[in-house]
């Protein structure tokens, strides 16, 4: 410890910090001793710790220098005067120490030791931190350089002053990255040295050849453009990015520490004058609203350094917004935002200096919400010029029109005169929006909007000449009314219609919308310069809608927002690529190279279009999708095949290459996101490439010899092989994406969940074709249209799911068959015949009618051919159930309850299309007109729910929202228990119904094992268990209704539910046994003789069966939460909890759990002595933390050495140098407190900020190291 100390210009901070507060605990242990004991005691030695202060002290004298080389006198003043305190207090340690030893009942001595331990404890701390921020500021600094230096060479047009800049620039960045470099050298946390080493890695390499580019321009040689801004763009990210990352790295080494000191060079409660630094509005309020949440966080527990350093971050983030100077309403709500940022970090001052104000605490979240709302009001108004210009320059004329109302209320001629100039600048922004199909069919409102503005241009100018002209005034208030309705029929009928669609299908659309106007591109060059404009102006708003939706899609999952916002960047400069290849194209229209690059260009946008949509999808949605294309290929090459069509079975061997790589690509993530289901996806992944190679080697076989029926007969059955093993990809996929799925608890079996989810968003969708029909939203139709093709291929695939999993043949063929005519149905809805009926065509009108009510039946008979009405009755019985659950559990609706309410949307949108089918099979014509109705009130509450669940994403915060949507959720509730009451089936058709599936999935299952077809026989013999479960619920409750009345069928009942629990387990143990040795003969035999014996009981069950009553659920079990901890004794308990079934052994893993363990037990000694007052045993403890802590590194890094996946192996040692981080604090607020008289309120909350924060990183450290020991 002395030699670390003697060399701190070398040692890491937390190095440096642990060797003093080892010192400082040794000499209060000294003091506690003495004054336990009253005798003379031989003292510590404390020449070291003053000579190594005065050490560490000189190389501060030396890093003030250079703040003052910096231009700030003010920190090296600071750090010059916290040196000087740090020195006396270590002198005065020495002298109290001498005087103690010489008379042990001295109580100044021993009171002044106290505070001067305390005093070096926390100034050291400050010192250490001053070092730091000289070394941030100047990285902050020559970033800020590398950035201004790159903005120059960008503009560059004279070889002269190019010379200089290159010297300049390169001196800077390369300046930059050696700083970065030292500060990764000294960095121990793995995550964030990658996290520094990225961007440094762009600083270092790109500049130079940035110059080449500019060079090459400057000198007239070939060049290309798109690279210099594309490495300009990425040095100035990477500039952004390092600053950001460097700022994470000192808020890790101080994280819970009572530190003040601003990292940036401005104070912590000002903002810059002027917000008008470039940077995307949307991308940084994002992060803005974020940080709020962990300034909130942070303020709650009372972690000043935290929140502080949030106040810091916030106020550099606003720094960044993009304000346009011309919006007026912009540049008034950042002013708003600076004034209302200023009163937040005065509350959180006020809150943090006294938590038990109530006044103080009120204060702090009316400022929150304040701040909050204006944030959200920014940034809708800037996401809506990025994404809709049409919603946004709408928006801007109904607030244009608020002003004018308000300057015909002041009455001045001047101001009336400006409002009108406001109003007539934001309707033709509007109006320029529009494309030449637009103009067309919204003539009657355009001219609408001519009057009405003329009308407000002539009454309001005579009413501003003369004010006493209330009949003028009366003119322009009419006047103003018709101009907002006129704006909102333009607005309405040009933006995309959503028709209560889940964000889902929205992005799906408006990725189609995207990818439609990318088509038309290439041809408009060809007609005119203005079919050029209005092709680029579509294809501008479609991206940006879809950008703006994926961006909503993701807020709440940072790893998610993060990919959207790189996507989107790239789709943007793709964008920019593609007018830049346009303009050329129209140009030079007969350039091969033009054409090319065109091409190019387009290609990548289309990427990078469908690559934003996968990013925000579910997972079982790209599953599906990717199927179906698979499937089409698989389609193409069979015809191929038969023609002897070479060139066309090439093409569809690429596109099914193609299709399959990507599947198996999606199946790797979802086996690192879905564990669970590793085992299921990798059996399928491995069976798919098997039936791949067979296909290839059969394909070129039957092309050779097409007249050779053996050849083609081998063919055919590998094409089938194939075909099953993709449908068996999709299906493991999308079950292990099932279990963590909203409402994968609801009771009702995955596939059938699925077929019902997607025949209401097939109905659903289809409603919305029809109604765009009907508005001639060409554009739009055409997008939902290529959607419905999306899920009705969806549902043909779930149809072959359903259909593989039976034994019945004729059930099988009917469900083949009508998913067939259903994948037929499609071609009625062929673009041309969209166009047409948006044109008014009634011929085109009434085919498109004809092929959406032949879609609505076909959907419905794949439903009936599924499950029987008893079978529906009890599924949708499961899903009510469901869905009060969902709404107890939402309680008070929030911003937060967003996902909570799809998983209400979906289990109402299954009821009714259940109920559906039990309206259609229902003999009662009054029971059935009970039905209907419940199922239309259902559906209107659907919609309702729908649209305000859709609301919620974008006004989490709007309080009457929340209100409106609580009354749509009990409406939900209750319409949803009317229809479940409604189809209730008799109560003996559910035990009979459940009692047939029973038997058929056992049959099934014996089947699927008999064909060696494991994945299948798994998931049959599933279903079977969970059934036999069913029966025995149902049988017990028949048997105590019935006891009174009939004796025999209550025994039978009572007898054969007892003698079906002592099999199912029995039947698990056999299925697993089969499972894991298929070709094994006794474990098959196993199965079938087990599965016998619960036919036979089950048989009896059906025949006694005469009234069934059903169902109940477990509740969910608790789980840990470390952020409700207030005390240390509630961190050690929880640790206590996590920890108390874990097994120690001699592994590395299990060397981990011994720590982890011991941590929990001596954090418990800790609290203890804490709460006794016993400096001793709280000393005594820190120390014994700290080991353990460092025992708990120690064997991390063991088991990470092993790991072979490099995410798991940084992220484990992440989380054990968090924890050995936290370790070292709690040892230096134990120093702090053992020195402290009386009560300190701030150590004790930095205390248990401390142990909350080393209790998460043990807990993440069991996870990460549970993970990385199953990845070796």
């Amino acid at each position: 410890k002395k030699q670390l100390l003697m060399e701190a210009s070398r040692a890491s901070v937390d190095q440096v910090l642990e060797a003093i507060a080892d010192a400082v605990l040794q000499c209060v242990m000294f003091q506690a001793e003495a004054e336990e004991t009253g005798a003379k005691l031989s003292s510590p030695d404390t020449t070291p710790l003053v000579a190594s202060i005065r050490f560490l002290t000189d190389l501060a004298a030396k890093k003030a220098l250079q703040w003052a080389e910096l231009g700030d006198p003010k920190m090296q003043e600071e750090m010059e005067e916290t040196a000087r305190v740090v020195r006396e207090a270590a002198h005065s340690i020495s002298e109290e120490v001498k005087n103690i030893a010489s008379n042990p009942i001295n109580r100044n001595a021993k009171r002044n030791l106290l505070r001067s331990s305390k005093t070096l404890m926390q100034k050291t701390v400050v010192l250490l931190q001053l070092a730091d921020m000289y070394d941030i500021r100047q990285i902050i600094r020559l970033a800020k350089e590398t950035k201004e230096k790159n903005a120059e060479l960008d503009v560059c047009t004279t070889l002269p002053e190019f010379a200089d800049l290159v010297r300049e620039y390169i001196f800077t960045s390369q300046s930059l990255g050696k700083t970065v470099d030292v500060r990764v050298g000294y960095i121990v946390d793995p995550v964030l040295k990658k996290k520094l080493e990225k961007p440094n890695s762009v600083i270092y390499a790109l500049p130079e050849q940035q110059v080449y580019q500019v060079s090459f321009i400057l000198q007239g040689q070939p060049a290309d453009p798109m690279k210099k801004a594309e490495y300009k763009d990425a040095v100035d990210l990477a500039a952004d990015e390092i600053v950001r990352v460097t700022k994470e790295t000192a808020a890790t080494l101080f994280a819970g520490l009572d530190l003040d000191i601003p990292t940036d060079e401005d104070d912590d409660d000002t903002l810059p004058e002027r917000m008008t630094k470039l940077s995307p509005f949307f991308a940084e309020v994002s992060r803005v609203q974020s940080a709020f949440g962990e300034l909130s966080s942070a303020v709650m527990r009372g972690e000043k350094a935290s929140a502080m350093a949030q106040c810091q971050s916030i106020a550099a983030m606003i720094a960044g917004l993009d304000i346009d100077d011309s919006d007026l309403d912009m540049r008034l709500a950042a002013q708003r935002l600076a004034d209302a940022m200023r009163d937040l970090f005065g509350a959180t001052r006020a809150v943090l200096a006294n938590p038990h104000d109530l006044k103080a605490k009120a204060e702090f979240d009316r400022c929150m919400a304040v701040v909050d709302g204006i944030t959200n009001d920014m940034n809708n108004r800037s996401v809506g010029a990025i994404s809709d210009p049409v919603v946004a320059h709408g928006e801007a004329v109904q607030q244009a029109l608020a002003q004018m109302q308000g300057a015909l209320v002041m009455a001045d001629r001047a101001v009336i005169h400006g409002a009108v100039g406001v109003v007539s600048k934001a309707v033709g922004a509007l109006l320029n929006d529009l494309d030449a199909d637009s103009k067309d069919r919204l003539r009657e409102a355009l001219a609408n909007v001519a009057g009405a503005l003329k009308d407000l241009t002539d009454s309001s100018s005579a009413y501003g000449a003369n004010p006493r002209d209330y009949a003028a005034l009366e003119r322009a208030q009419k006047a103003i009314g018709a101009l907002a309705g006129a704006a909102n029929i333009i607005v309405d009928r040009v933006s995309p219609a959503t028709g209560g669609l889940d964000l889902g299908d929205q992005m799906q659309i408006a990725a189609a919308k995207s990818l439609q106007a990318l088509g038309a591109v290439v041809p408009s060059i060809q007609q005119s310069p203005e079919a050029v404009v209005s092709a680029i102006k579509t294809l501008n708003s479609a991206t940006g809608a879809q950008a703006s939706l994926a961006r909503l899609m993701a807020e709440n999952d940072a790893v998610m927002l993060s990919n959207v916002m790189d996507v989107s960047g790239k789709m943007a400069q793709a964008l920019q690529y593609t007018v830049m290849g346009v303009k050329r194209a129209s140009a030079q229209p007969d350039d091969p190279q033009a054409r090319q690059e065109l091409s190019r260009a387009l290609a990548m946008l289309g990427e990078h279009i469908e690559g934003l949509a996968s990013v925000v999808l579910e997972p079982s949605d790209q599953l599906f999708d990717i199927h179906s294309r698979l499937q089409q290929a698989l389609d193409d090459l069979e015809k191929a095949v038969k023609r002897g069509d070479l060139k066309a079975a090439e093409k569809a061997q690429n596109d099914l290459t193609s299709a399959i790589k990507a599947q198996l690509t999606l199946a790797k993530s979802l086996t690192d996101k879905y564990p669970q289901g590793k085992a299921d996806i990798l059996n399928a992944c491995r069976g798919m490439a098997a039936a791949l190679n067979s296909l290839n080697g059969f394909t070129q076989a039957a092309l050779s010899n097409p007249r050779d029926r053996a050849a083609q007969e081998r063919f055919a059955q590998a094409h089938a092989a194939l075909s099953a093993a993709a449908l068996a990809l999709t299906e493991s996929g999308a079950n292990a994406a099932a279990g963590t799925a909203r409402g994968s608890n609801n009771g009702v079996p995955p596939t059938q969940s699925w077929m019902l989810l997607n025949a209401a968003r097939i109905d659903d969708l289809s409603r919305l074709l029809d109604d765009l029909i009907v508005k001639g939203k060409k554009a739009d139709a055409m997008a939902t249209s290529a959607v419905l093709e999306k899920a009705i291929n969806k549902q043909v695939t779930l149809a072959k799911m359903a259909a593989a999993k039976t034994v019945n043949v004729a059930l099988q063929r009917s469900l083949l068959d009508v998913s067939n005519q259903l994948a037929h149905a499609m071609s009625g809805l062929s673009d041309h015949t969209i166009e047409a009926a948006t044109s008014n065509d009634p011929r085109a009108k009434a085919q498109l009618d004809e092929q959406l009510r032949r879609i609505a039946k076909l959907n419905a008979d794949l439903m009936a051919g599924t499950l029987t009405a008893a079978e529906a009755s009890a599924s949708l019985d499961a899903l009510a159930d469901a869905l009060q659950n969902v709404v107890r559990g939402i309680g008070t609706v929030s911003g937060s309850s967003y996902t909570d309410l799809l998983a209400v949307v979906d289990a109402l949108a299954q009821e009714i299309e259940l109920g559906k089918y039990v309206a259609s099979q229902c003999k009662d014509p009054a029971r059935k007109a009970q039905i209907e109705n419940a199922l239309k009130a259902a559906g209107n509450v659907l919609q309702n729910l729908r649209s305000a669940t859709a609301n919620l994403r974008k006004n989490p915060h709007d309080a009457s929202l929340h209100r409106q949507i609580q009354e749509y959720l009990s409406d939900a509730s209750k319409t949803s228990r009317v229809l479940s009451n409604l189809c209730a089936a008799p109560v003996e058709e559910q035990l009979v119904s459940n009692g047939v599936s029973l038997n058929r999935d056992i049959a099934g299952a014996n089947d699927a094992l008999s064909k060696g077809d494991v994945a299948a026989f798994k998931s049959r013999a599933d279903d079977a268990s969970r059934k036999v479960l069913q029966q025995i619920t149902n049988a017990r409750d028949v048997a105590a209704n019935s006891a009174h009345y009939h004796p025999a069928l209550h025994r039978i009942l009572l007898t054969s539910a007892d003698r079906l629990q002592e099999l199912q387990p029995e039947y698990n143990r056999a299925v697993g046994a089969a499972a894991a040795n298929p070709g094994n003969s006794q474990a098959k035999a196993d199965v079938a003789r087990v599965g016998k014996s619960i036919v036979d009981e089950n048989n009896k069950i059906v025949d006694a069966a005469k009234r069934v009553i059903a169902k109940e659920q477990p509740p969910a079990a608790p789980r840990l939460d470390v952020s409700r901890v207030t005390t240390v004794t509630a961190a050690s308990d929880v640790l206590a909890q996590a920890t108390r079934n874990l097994r120690p052994d001699n592994t590395p893993l299990g060397r981990i759990h011994a720590a982890s363990k011991s941590i929990g037990n001596s954090m418990a000694k800790l609290s203890a002595a804490a709460q006794r007052g016993d400096k001793k045993a709280m000393i005594e403890a820190a120390r014994e933390l700290a080991t353990q802590v460092n025992e708990l590194t120690r064997h991390a890094n063991s088991v990470a050495q092993t790991c072979s996946d490099v995410e798991t192996r940084d992220k484990l040692m992440s989380m054990a140098v968090a924890g050995k981080n936290f370790g070292t604090q709690l040892k230096i607020l134990c120093a702090v407190k053992a020195s402290t008289e009386g009560t300190d309120q701030t150590a004790e909350g930095q205390l248990v900020t401390c142990a909350k924060g080393l209790v998460s990183s043990v807990l993440e450290c069991l996870n990460y190291g549970e993970i990385a020991a199953l990845k070796k």
